[in-house]
């Protein structure tokens, strides 16, 4: 009977904990920009419904969203979040990366499909609205056929 009622307690405990989770991540999922809610919506029916390698590069890119927004989740002032010397480096990226993929004759959903990335998040990294992380990075230049070198600033395009 006690074995019974501390397996009870400990089924009580994860439901109610998987709840809360839930509920944390409903809100701050409701708090993300519109472009970047549909791009948890892609994701999502990527996992769900994909073939056997899409789901791993949706799960991978899902973390890199969720991972980037939720340390700021709460409102701030956006002169704090960028700096000229990150404006000027996110300029210089999104003209690299439109310049690389249209050089490989690819629209921006072939470039999605070949590196896992959504393509509103291409779309948002080519109009300077996002900087991208390394692992972005290192995806988008082995889809391209490109050096990640060629995304620095110091070189040559």
């Amino acid at each position: 009977m006690t074995t019974q009622r501390a397996e009870l307690n400990t089924s009580t405990v994860q439901d109610r904990s998987f709840e809360l989770a839930i509920s944390v991540l409903r809100e701050r999922i409701r708090q993300l920009p519109n472009d970047d809610q549909a791009d948890l919506l892609e994701l999502l029916l990527a996992i769900l419904g994909g073939d056997a390698e899409e789901p791993s590069s949706a799960l991978a890119t899902l973390q890199e969203i969720l991972g980037s927004h939720f340390s700021r989740i709460l409102p701030m002032d956006q002169s704090r979040l960028t700096s000229p010397e990150l404006t000027a480096w996110m300029e210089d990226f999104g003209a690299r990366l439109k310049s690389a993929r249209r050089e490989a004759t690819l629209t921006q959903q072939e470039l999605a499909q070949r590196s896992g990335i959504p393509q509103a998040h291409i779309r948002r990294l080519e109009n300077r609205q996002h900087s991208p992380s390394a692992k972005t990075i290192e995806r988008l230049a082995i889809a391209l056929g490109k050096p990640v070198s060629f995304f620095e600033s110091s070189a040559e395009s």
